[in-house]
C-alpha cells in the first residue's frame, strides 16, 4: 500500500547535507526519504524488544530489506487555508540574473530551456533595454497549484550557541557555533509505501 504522509514540524528541524563549514551548519530544504526512515527505525528499535527472533525479523524486513521506502518529503505551497505540494525546480528552469524570478517578486520570469533556440543564455526581456544579463538556474522549490507558477518559501531560523563545560559551568574557549535550520510551522509531504501491510500493522 502506498500513503500519503504530511508532515509539521513542531520545533526548528537541522538536515545538513554536508560537514560544517566551520563552526556553521546550514539545512537542506527539504527532508530526504531516508532521514525520516532512519528516525522510524530508531523509534522502534527502542521502544520494540529486538532480541526476540520474530521482532528482529520484521524489523529486518522493514527497514534493511526495502519492506518499507520513503519518498523525499518536499515543502508545500499556502494558499489561504489550503496547502499545494511543491517540486524542486527542473535544472533546465532558468531566471534573469540582474530580475530573478522570486516568492515575492515574479522579476523577468523563468525560462525552460528545452523550449528555447540553442544556445540562448541571456535574459530577452533584458536585451530589449539593451542590457546583456545571463541567466541563471532557479533554485528552490516551484509549484503549479495556480495558473501562474510559483516559488515556495521556506522560513527559516538563524540560532548562535556557545559549548558549556559541564564541569565549570563556564563557556568553552573558542566553541562558538551557529547554525540555519527549517524552522517550525512548515509542512512537508512525501509518500510512504509499504510491501507487505499484513507485517506492517
Amino acid at each position: 500500500k502506498k500513503l500519503n504522509l504530511i508532515l509539521l514540524t513542531k520545533e526548528p528541524l537541522l538536515i545538513a547535507e554536508k560537514s560544517e563549514a566551520g563552526n556553521r551548519f546550514q539545512s537542506i530544504e527539504y527532508i530526504p526519504g531516508e532521514t525520516l526512515l532512519g528516525a522510524l527505525a530508531w523509534k522502534i528499535a527502542n521502544k520494540w524488544d529486538l532480541t526476540k527472533a520474530t521482532v528482529y525479523e520484521k524489523f529486518i524486513g522493514l527497514f534493511h530489506n526495502n519492506g518499507l521506502k520513503v519518498s523525499p518529503l518536499y515543502p508545500y505551497l499556502k494558499i489561504s487555508n489550503d496547502i499545494y505540494p511543491a517540486i524542486p525546480a527542473p535544472l533546465d528552469f532558468y531566471t534573469c540574473k540582474l530580475e530573478p524570478f522570486s516568492c515575492e517578486d515574479k522579476g523577468h520570469g523563468v525560462k525552460a530551456l528545452i523550449k528555447e533556440q540553442k544556445g540562448l543564455q541571456k535574459c530577452t526581456k533584458c536585451s530589449e533595454k539593451g542590457l546583456d544579463t545571463p541567466l541563471e538556474p532557479l533554485k528552490g522549490f516551484i509549484s503549479f497549484a495556480t495558473e501562474n507558477l510559483q516559488k515556495v518559501q521556506i522560513a527559516k531560523r538563524e540560532e548562535m550557541h556557545v559549548s558549556i563545560d559541564l564541569q565549570s559551568g563556564k563557556a568553552k574557549r573558542g566553541k562558538l557555533f551557529g547554525y540555519t535550520a527549517i524552522d517550525e510551522g512548515q509542512y512537508f509531504v512525501g509518500t510512504v509505501e509499504v510491501e507487505k501491510w499484513n507485517e506492517f500493522v
